[in-house]
């Protein structure tokens, strides 16, 4: 099932925040909402960033940036990625 809704978050070396963030959001996608939202993270950083990501949950994907694109074009790059009727 796609999911209906999609949150991009869009990271530079911030490892540490991010990790916080992907909690947040993880709690909130259980119970009536489980499987109609999914989180894009698009690295504008390093691959090392994201390490802590492997092996999360399937509502959360991550998208390798080739170099960093800035804030909104990271923001477009996970609108490109995304499937879902709502961003």
């Amino acid at each position: 099932m796609k999911p209906v809704c999609t949150f991009i978050i869009v990271t530079y070396n911030q490892p540490q925040l991010l990790q916080s963030a992907v909690i947040s959001f993880g709690l909130s996608t259980y119970g009536p909402t489980k499987g109609l939202m999914e989180l894009v993270i698009v690295n504008n950083g390093p691959k090392e960033n994201l390490n802590f990501l492997n092996g999360c949950d399937p509502w959360v994907r991550t998208i390798q940036a080739d170099g960093n694109l800035g804030w909104e074009g990271g923001l477009k790059l996970g609108l490109e990625c995304s499937d879902s009727d709502y961003v």
